[in-house]
C-alpha cells in the first residue's frame, strides 16, 4: 500500500496532484450526470475553493500516494441533522489505473475510525444512479435513504 497523506502533511506538490486526480474524477463523473445542473467546467479556481473548504473544523481528508503521486482521496465531514450529527462522505475517488487495490476500502475504514472517535453512529453519501461506485457503497452496507430530484427553473 502507498503512503497515507492527511491534510496536516500536504505540500504544494501534493495539492497539484490532488488537482490532477480531481480533474480525472470530474471527467469520468460527467458521463453519469443526467441533469444539466450537475454538468460544469471544473476550473482551477473552483478547485481552490473546494480544496480550502476541505480543511475547516470537523472536516476529514486522506489521500494515498503510490509511485510518488496521489492516486486516491477521500474527503468527508460531520453534518448536523435534526436527529443528531452524521458523517458524510463528500468525495471519494481512486484513479482508474489504481482501482482494485483496496484503496477505497482503506480510505473508508480510516474515515469510519475518525467518525467513531467523534462518537458518530451513521454515515451518509450521495452517488449518481449510474455511477459504477454505487455497487461498492451498497456492498459496504449503504442503502438508499431518499431520492434527490432536480427541476430546471
Amino acid at each position: 500500500c502507498g503512503v497515507f497523506l492527511s491534510h496536516q502533511g500536504i505540500k504544494k506538490s501534493d495539492k497539484e496532484e490532488i488537482y490532477k486526480l480531481t480533474v480525472e474524477e470530474n471527467r469520468i463523473l460527467q458521463q453519469f450526470m443526467s441533469q444539466p445542473i450537475y454538468k460544469f467546467k471544473f476550473t482551477k479556481r473552483l478547485f481552490e475553493k473546494l480544496f480550502n473548504a476541505y480543511f475547516s473544523k470537523n472536516k476529514f481528508f486522506l489521500g494515498i500516494k503510490e509511485d510518488k503521486k496521489i492516486v486516491a482521496i477521500l474527503s468527508g465531514y460531520i453534518k448536523p441533522t435534526p436527529k443528531g450529527d452524521v458523517g458524510y462522505i463528500d468525495n471519494m475517488f481512486v484513479s482508474k489505473k489504481y482501482s482494485g487495490k483496496g484503496y477505497a476500502t482503506i480510505l473508508r475504514d480510516e474515515f469510519f475510525k475518525w467518525l467513531k472517535g467523534k462518537k458518530i453512529k451513521y454515515c451518509q453519501l450521495n452517488v449518481f444512479e449510474k455511477n459504477p461506485a454505487k455497487h461498492i457503497y451498497e456492498k459496504w452496507g449503504f442503502c438508499i435513504d431518499g431520492l434527490q430530484m432536480t427541476k430546471r427553473l
